[in-house]
């Protein structure tokens, strides 16, 4: 069975993550920093015993220091060593964690008061470093977004600024004070839910990696379709949705699944840009799929309120119907050109062997979800997964007679790929604070409301077209978990105005962030998968976009089809997973231009309109939709039109 090592190393290279190899005395002093973190945050997991400044800032701090020592300022001119400049700035990152951590209880006792003019200073430090660290790690667009709303903090009661978006004024030092005296800010809440829940499950995504775990879920899934037709991009969307229920991370996703399955989707006949497109669609309902769901779901607890159980329950429906539909394309796309069967060269696994020789991998998804369902924490669970999967990789070791060393040389890996890997949120976090802390310093958000609103004349889907014009453009320069914190501060209280459901409204706002994953311009999963593929990028992103179309259909379910967040009778929640199930089978025969044989044009329309009415669960909808449907299967079967080519 296939290894899959390179993975994280082109999650690396899509990040723009680790571009000096360092050597002597950095490379051990960047390793103690980057084992820290997972050392750290998987023992306060477990037993919770720091305090809530050192716990937050401590994350930030090392994450730029990573940022300063691995990323040059200038990524075409560097040498594999740090200059005096990025040493300079890894001992400012530390400096003005260790002066926040050892000076907050004082700040919190005067708080409201001024801040200091040294408070000042290290205020300052913080949002450049950070500012900075976010532009050498994700590129321009995050840092010039978060200028953007600092200058607008600032300067918002101009006059030269449109009133509708004007505010009363911000000072500077209420700003810097808001920003870095306070838990708020740089050190807010979504500091706190990344360094709490989130970095548990990026560390768990790369013990998984290292334990086996990921080559299972991939195996198994190549095992159950793989000589089926198109049966490797089929694997492609079965082993992202498992390895997603845990992975959390579409980029990961991509690369842990697709440098096996791309390769084998091009042997069996699909296109380069179409292999490369499949895997990211699939990889990105990772991002939809419980327990995990990314970040999404422990920051939807943080801003709504909402058990986490109850999140992750309601979740699971729109994530099978988003897989369904994928799955649905990638046979239709195969029996319409007509790919061949996997072949045995393509050495597909048998899976009774596969499912024999590690069922106990999925003794790790089941620690997760008994621990949630009983009411612990995420992040408790996710340290029990986690010693779940050292285990399994205990028993591997055992069973298979490996050497010791070996164990300890993938574990120690384990530990590096995390730190590495949480360098990325890591280096986001202190921007995204400083833009959550402008917007509810100015009131942004209620004016943002207003203007979504007046702009869509009261029309509920035209609004939810701006929300998701908004989310597509903010996501082409921020990650996802930036795009969803931002957008959702700004417009759900829009979409609550209008009477839409509070979790329905942060449901429609964070399946339109991932969108940034697969559209083009700037879609780094879909990216992920053209490099491995050997694909023209932007020819994948179009045809990502294709695959992935669902994605911006089911947020409008979500308000018009309720049934799928599980709101309503039993029977009406029945009747809406049906219907909706057969819409997206019609939507995606109308896509891939193919049901029994090649549509006509005729029958596509159809098909079409067809897929708009069964997406409205009402009597007469899903009979019109149900009745167009039949006409156009009927007309498929029985026809003497030959398949058009």
């Amino acid at each position: 069975m296939k290894e899959n090592n390179a993975s994280y190393e082109i999650v690396d290279e899509a990040y723009q993550l680790q571009k000096r190899d360092l050597r002597g005395g950095w490379k051990l002093i960047a390793e103690i920093l980057t084992i820290s973190l997972p050392l750290l945050y998987i023992y306060t997991s477990a037993f919770g015993l720091i305090s809530v400044q050192l716990h937050r800032s401590f994350f930030i701090g090392v994450c730029l220091a990573l940022t300063f020592l691995y990323n040059p300022f200038n990524k075409n001119k560097f040498t594999n060593q740090p200059s005096f400049i990025d040493i300079a700035l890894v001992v400012l990152s530390f400096s003005f964690v260790a002066y926040f951590v050892h000076n907050y209880p004082l700040m919190a006792f005067k708080a409201g008061l001024p801040p200091t003019k040294i408070d000042l200073f290290f205020g300052i430090i913080a949002v450049l470093l950070c500012i900075e660290g976010s532009r050498r790690v994700l590129g321009n667009a995050l840092p010039i977004v978060t200028i953007v709303f600092i200058l607008y903090a600032l300067y918002g009661n101009s006059i030269l600024i449109p009133e509708i978006i004007r505010h009363s004024g911000v000072t500077f030092s209420r700003f810097m004070y808001y920003q870095y005296n306070t838990i708020e800010g740089i050190f807010g809440s979504v500091a706190s839910v990344c360094a709490t829940y989130v970095l548990m499950f990026i560390f768990l995504g790369a013990f998984l990696e290292k334990t086996g775990a990921g080559d299972f879920f991939i195996n198994l899934s190549l095992a159950l379709t793989g000589k089926t037709m198109g049966g490797p991009a089929k694997a492609a969307v079965i082993s992202s949705c498992l390895f997603g229920t845990l992975s959390g991370s579409a980029v990961a996703n991509t690369v842990a699944t697709g440098t096996f399955t791309i390769p084998l989707m091009k042997k069996a006949g699909y296109k380069p840009e179409v292999a490369g497109a499949i895997e990211p669609v699939a990889s990105t309902g990772g991002q939809f799929m419980p327990p995990v769901m990314g970040a999404g779901a422990f920051l939807m607890v943080e801003f709504t309120g909402i058990p986490y159980i109850r999140i992750i329950t309601v979740a699971l429906i729109p994530a099978l119907l988003y897989f369904a539909g994928v799955f649905m394309m990638v046979h239709l796309e195969a029996k319409r050109t007509g790919l061949k069967l996997a072949s045995d060269e393509a050495k597909i696994p048998k899976a009774s062997v596969v499912f024999k020789e590690g069922w106990y991998f999925i003794l790790i998804i089941l620690v997760v979800i008994i621990l949630l369902v009983r009411g612990l924490s995420p992040q408790f669970a996710g340290f029990w997964a986690i010693i779940v999967s050292i285990l399994t990789k205990i028993v591997r070791v055992i069973l298979k007679k490996e050497r010791k060393e070996e164990l300890i040389k993938d574990l120690y890996e384990a530990l590096v790929i995390s730190g590495k890997n949480s360098v990325v949120i890591g280096t986001s976090v202190g921007v995204i604070g400083v833009i959550v802390g402008c917007i509810f310093l100015t009131g942004i958000g209620v004016r943002f409301s207003s203007i979504v609103i007046n702009l869509s004349s009261g029309i509920l889907p035209l609004a939810i077209f701006f929300i998701a014009l908004a989310s597509t453009i903010i996501g082409m320069g921020a990650t996802v978990t930036a795009s969803y914190i931002i957008v959702s501060i700004l417009a759900v209280p829009a979409l609550i105005k209008f009477g839409v459901p509070i979790l329905a409204a942060h449901f429609i706002v964070f399946w339109f962030c991932q969108s940034s994953n697969i559209t083009p311009p700037v879609c780094v999963a879909a990216y992920a998968g053209a490099s491995i593929a050997g694909a023209p990028p932007m020819k994948t992103g179009f045809n990502a976009l294709k695959y992935g179309s669902i994605l911006y259909i089911m947020p409008l379910m979500f308000v018009y089809a309720p049934g799928i967040l599980l709101q309503g009778s039993l029977g009406y929640i029945i009747h809406t997973v049906i219907s909706s199930f057969i819409a997206i089978l019609a939507f995606s025969g109308f896509l891939m231009r193919y049901l029994f044989r090649e549509t006509t044009f005729l029958e596509r329309m159809l098909l079409l309109v067809s897929s708009i009415f069964l997406l409205d669960p009402g009597i007469y909808t899903d009979l019109i939709g149900g009745t167009l449907l039949g006409i156009v299967i009927i007309l498929q079967k029985y026809s003497k039109t030959k398949n058009i080519k």
